[in-house]
């Protein structure tokens, strides 16, 4: 997993962004440079973990995997695997994730929700 700056988009202030974030939001329109920094901010929540965990010490992360809409097609966001894969760069021995079921109910946007989380299990070797 190579994990890379997004290209750097259009200034806020110029009439295409404000186009752009009137028809789909602030957060659809960011959602590379969104996930970028989650993942980056996970990387380095990662090598802390690994630095004070002492040999054999686990941690535990609850997460789920998560969609967009790009474009008028779901795109699956790919989470867990891609946590896995991070923690494995930074020297962490992974486990097979439990799954866990979440509460749907009395969800607003339900179609949006996420409706599984595993249990990701990282051990310091």
């Amino acid at each position: 997993l190579m994990i890379r700056r997004p290209p750097r988009s259009t200034p806020l202030y110029s009439s295409a962004a404000s186009d752009v974030y009137k028809r789909q939001g602030f957060r659809r329109a960011n959602m590379a440079a969104l996930l970028w920094r989650y993942f980056m901010d996970m990387r380095a929540n990662l090598e802390q973990v690994a630095s004070v965990l002492k040999t054999g010490g686990k941690a535990y992360y609850v997460v789920g995997d998560s969609r967009t809409n790009a474009g008028g097609e779901w795109v699956n966001i790919e989470t867990c695997k891609s946590i896995v894969m991070i923690a494995e760069m930074v020297g962490l021995r992974s486990y097979d994730p439990i799954p866990i079921d979440v509460t749907t109910e009395n969800y607003k946007h339900i179609r949006n929700a996420i409706t599984q989380n595993n249990i990701l299990v990282f051990e310091k070797i």
